[in-house]
Order: C-alpha cells, then sequence, then structure tokens
C-alpha cells in the first residue's frame, strides 16, 4: 500500500470517527467513553466539547512522546487535526434532525450507526500502519507490551476514561457502557478482516 493511499484512508477513519462521536452525542444514550471525558474536562474549563477533545487529544500524544514514540506517527497527527472540528460541524449539522427528545427509534439507529462508524473508522486507520490515533494510543501500547490481546485492553481503558469523565460531570448513559464493552471487540474483529484485502488491493494498484 503506497503512502498516498494509506493517507487517504486514515484521513476517511478520522472523519468517520468524528462523524461517529456527535452521532453519539445527539443520541442521548451516553457518548463513546473518551468523549465523556473530554465532555467533562469541557464541563469545568467551560469550552465546547471539540476543543475539550482537542486539548485531551493533545495530552495523551504528549504522553505518548515521552512513553511511545514509535506508536505516534502521520496517522496520530491527522487524527488529532481531523477529529474535533468534523465532531463540531456534524453537531451542527445533525443537531436539527435530533435531540434527546426525538422518536427513540430515530436516537437508536444514530446510536447504532455511531457504534459501527467509530468502530470502523478505528480500524480503517489502524490497518495503514502510519501510526496509532490518540483514542486507542494507549490501549495499543499496553497490549503490545503487555501481550494482552487489544480488546481487552481497550476495554479496560475506556471504562477508565468514563469513569474519570463522569467524576468532571461529563454526560454517561447506557450507551456509554455498552460502547465501553462492545467497541475494542468489533475493532478487533474489524481489523483482521480489513487489513488483508486493502494490503492486496493498493499492491496491485501498485504494480
Amino acid at each position: 500500500m503506497n503512502k498516498a493511499k494509506r493517507i487517504m484512508f486514515v484521513i476517511i477513519g478520522s472523519t468517520t470517527n468524528g462523524i461517529a462521536i456527535s452521532l453519539y452525542l445527539l443520541s442521548g444514550f451516553g457518548p463513546d467513553p473518551f468523549t465523556v471525558l473530554a465532555d467533562g474536562l469541557s464541563r469545568t474549563v467551560g469550552v465546547s466539547v471539540g476543543i475539550g477533545n482537542f486539548g485531551l487529544s493533545f495530552f495523551v500524544i504528549l504522553v505518548g512522546f515521552l512513553f511511545g514514540r514509535k506508536y505516534l506517527g502521520l496517522a496520530t497527527m491527522i487524527n488529532l487535526i481531523v477529529v474535533s472540528p468534523v465532531l463540531n460541524l456534524f453537531l451542527g449539522l445533525f443537531g436539527r434532525m435530533v435531540t434527546s427528545d426525538s422518536d427513540l427509534l430515530i436516537r437508536l439507529i444514530f446510536f447504532l450507526l455511531a457504534y459501527f462508524l467509530l468502530s470502523f473508522g478505528t480500524s480503517l486507520y489502524l490497518s495503514t500502519d502510519l501510526g496509532i490515533s490518540v483514542v486507542d494510543l494507549t490501549p495499543v501500547m499496553v497490549s503490545e507490551k503487555a501481550h494482552i490481546q487489544f480488546r481487552w485492553c481497550k476495554i479496560a481503558f475506556d471504562v477508565i476514561l468514563a469513569a474519570s469523565g463522569f467524576l468532571l460531570g461529563g454526560a454517561i448513559g447506557l450507551g456509554t457502557v455498552f460502547a465501553a464493552l462492545a467497541t475494542g471487540p468489533l475493532i478487533q474483529w474489524l481489523r483482521k478482516r480489513l487489513k488483508p484485502p486493502m494490503e492486496r488491493f493498493f499492491l496491485k494498484q501498485a504494480s
């Protein structure tokens, strides 16, 4: 897979993540765990969720720079730059379509879309091998260093994020619990199925 194609898929994956986070927030079932912490920080400091997400992401990158530089790459920086603006943009666009008072079925559709899109977007850019996104940097580092399956590290990390965000006043709900327990396994399942065909396709394009 040539580098330009890899970068394209990182951008697509990061954009998909930003859209997914906005859907989580609008569904009213509770956002994903990372956004719960970003929401808690934004409420504490008095800024938008997008800005809170960016600040938290920047802090995680600094920690990664100190303890796991090899995991940082283009995907890390692209994810940092792309996700927060896309999140704010689609909160505005979709905010006219659904609120916490909308029909339960519509909200459920938004939530399930968010769950799948976040897992798919993450799997997409992880398969490019251009670095780890901010959200997944810590669980990937722990997974490789401790030789524990990614899904278990992801679940543990998401639970810690959600609990910390809740203590700071972040919005939390049954959807958050579901995302914390189910996102890691779906990402791992999708990665195993996305990476081989992606590699074959772009090797064919390069030949």
